[in-house]
């Protein structure tokens, strides 16, 4: 990416594209900074106001978006096993044992699985 202005005199960006422009207002004698697009033949489109823009004076390139990293969200549901050694109330997607069976009514309002995150709205079988 190009991270230095373009002046509108010395080369234009293609049609249609958004770029970052720095407009200056010959009245108010301020400058500001937005993203308009250029529409050929000299004209720009500033696509917030819905208005033709006439006062620019330098663009470059919009950045590139930043990549994140998006994780798939699990669902499950508590599921309460009380007639084993290992009795206590379990989680559906990772299996592990979150509370002692004893505390099965007072924990179970959790919404996620302090183990592996999962969302607890899958059904509730406690």
């Amino acid at each position: 990416m190009q991270d230095k202005w373009i002046s509108v005199k010395d080369r234009l960006p293609e049609n249609g594209n958004g770029v970052l422009v720095g407009r200056f207002n010959k009245r108010s004698k301020f400058y500001s900074i937005g993203i308009d697009n250029y529409m050929g033949y000299g004209k720009w489109w500033d696509k917030d106001y819905n208005e033709e823009v006439w006062s620019i004076t330098h663009w470059m390139p919009l950045p590139e978006e930043p990549k994140i990293e998006m994780q798939e969200v699990k669902y499950g549901y508590w599921h309460l096993l009380d007639d084993c050694a290992n009795a206590g109330v379990y989680c559906s997607v990772c299996n592990k044992k979150v509370y002692k069976t004893d505390y099965a009514n007072q924990k179970v309002k959790s919404k996620y699985c302090p183990n592996c995150g999962a969302k607890m709205d899958g059904g509730d079988t406690v």
